[in-house]
């Protein structure tokens, strides 16, 4: 069984209003999505795959701290890439044949941090 919780998809208003607001803005915050268990269970996970020597041997980083594909470590990332609300708002933004690359985990430690904004691929949706 997974720590993360299925989750209730928006309202169709609710979600109208956050696309609204990420096509305006370029970013949304959509409030609190995960409960204080599912962030213990995450940040464990994220420390247990830093710690891991074979991640190391892998390319599972880049850099000393983002780690990829989080989804080939723990099953609680790839539960959460279905987690209510969000599979269904980025469904609304992207379309239903959505799908994941890479599953980044950027864990800032002092002094670390990505600081200006950047764009892995296309720009697809500029404003």
């Amino acid at each position: 069984m997974s720590l993360i919780a299925p989750g209730t998809p928006f309202s169709a208003e609710r979600t109208r209003e956050l696309l609204a607001s990420y096509n305006r803005h370029g970013c949304v915050h959509c409030g609190p999505l995960l409960n204080a268990e599912e962030v213990a269970a995450l940040r464990a996970a994220v420390d247990r795959v830093f710690l891991e020597p074979q991640a190391k041997t892998t390319n599972t980083f880049y850099g000393s701290y983002i780690a990829v594909r989080m989804f080939e470590w723990d099953r609680l990332f790839r539960d959460l890439l279905v987690k209510e609300p969000m599979i269904s708002l980025m469904e609304s933004l992207l379309g239903s044949n959505c799908h994941l690359i890479a599953n980044n985990i950027v864990r800032n430690g002092p002094g670390e941090a990505i600081s200006t904004y950047h764009v892995d691929d296309h720009l697809w949706f500029p404003l």
